[in-house]
């Protein structure tokens, strides 16, 4: 049974402290979590609301800001972008998404009102809320806390919980189920959409038209490896320079890599400004026949392939 907002506060041991309507700032200055619902009671299980209703400018915006914004790897149009997004709805569900404030919900809240479509700052995640015709039918409930990081993910996963068998089946991605704007699932996981530059270059205006993933996983590009060296083959994993961390999520994620035909779950950590690290295991490393030379790695659709010359195939 799908949970009610006050009940997913108490799963994370937290009280509603007060809910304002979508735009207000009638928000505390203090850290917390908050959830942005159709509904103004926090005790609402259902919405008449079965189906998404994305606003008619909304992708007009998008694609304007972002021109090469793709689905499956297709130039978008604003009926493709509303199609597949609009199969993560889930029909007469309040709650529509989940955040967190580390040091306020105001400021917190208040960016997420002030980012535009196809923005990477101030708050560019659960953009897809922003695609909604109803943005001044919406509310903001919210509680204050400290480790707010644990309690979002506890309400996240309580949520992907409550979503019924029935429901899940319709919804794009089945397996990572979140509130419809929650692309970010948590535990660096995101919602399989097939949607690639959605958002601008971090280096650009809003009209620059350079081709950059956002943070879905690309449809499918060839990035490589630094050069494997004997250091690194005493290692647990590979280096991923600069250049080729655009086909990466930017934060610490786990990722599903092929490696010599088997695909495992391997941990990602993007580093900064330095070389990414990919933590493939210090048994693949030592198997490596490569010398000075770089691994092609393969990016289809969020998997991760990894050639090596054990593999008599790809690009070397």
């Amino acid at each position: 049974m799908p949970l009610t907002i006050r009940e997913l506060f108490a799963v994370a041991d937290l009280h509603s402290s007060g809910v304002t309507k979508w735009g207000e700032l009638e928000l505390p200055n203090v850290p917390g979590v908050y959830c942005v619902s159709l509904a103004a009671n926090p005790d609402s299980r259902f919405v008449d609301h079965d189906r998404y209703s994305p606003s008619p400018s909304a992708f007009a915006k998008l694609l304007s800001a972002c021109p090469k914004a793709c689905v499956d790897g297709v130039l978008a149009t604003p009926s493709t972008l509303a199609d597949r997004i609009g199969r993560f709805w889930i029909p007469n569900e309040p709650l529509l998404y989940i955040g967190m404030a580390s040091t306020s919900i105001r400021s917190r809240v208040e960016q997420y009102y002030s980012t535009e479509l196809g923005a990477r700052a101030p708050h560019a995640g659960g953009w897809w809320l922003k695609t909604l015709e109803s943005l001044d039918q919406l509310y903001v409930h919210f509680a204050s806390c400290d480790d707010v990081s644990s309690r979002e993910q506890t309400m996240l996963a309580a949520f992907a919980a409550s979503v019924e068998p029935e429901r899940r089946r319709q919804l794009f991605d089945v397996d990572r189920v979140a509130p419809f704007a929650n692309v970010d699932i948590g535990n660096g996981q995101r919602k399989r959409h097939g949607l690639l530059n959605c958002k601008v270059s971090a280096h650009s205006t809003p009209s620059d038209t350079s081709m950059e993933p956002d943070d879905a996983s690309p449809a499918e590009l060839w990035v490589h490896s630094q050069p494997v060296t004997d250091k690194d083959r005493t290692r647990s994993f590979l280096r991923i320079p600069a250049e080729s961390k655009h086909a990466f999520p930017s934060v610490a994620a786990q990722l599903q890599v092929v490696l010599d035909d088997v695909q495992v779950d391997v941990r990602w950590r993007p580093n900064g400004t330095r070389s990414g690290t990919l933590y493939v295991g210090v048994e693949y490393m030592r198997g490596l026949r490569e010398h000075h030379e770089r691994l092609p790695i393969n990016v289809n659709h969020g998997i991760y392939t990894i050639l090596s010359k054990s593999l008599d195939n790809g690009p070397h």
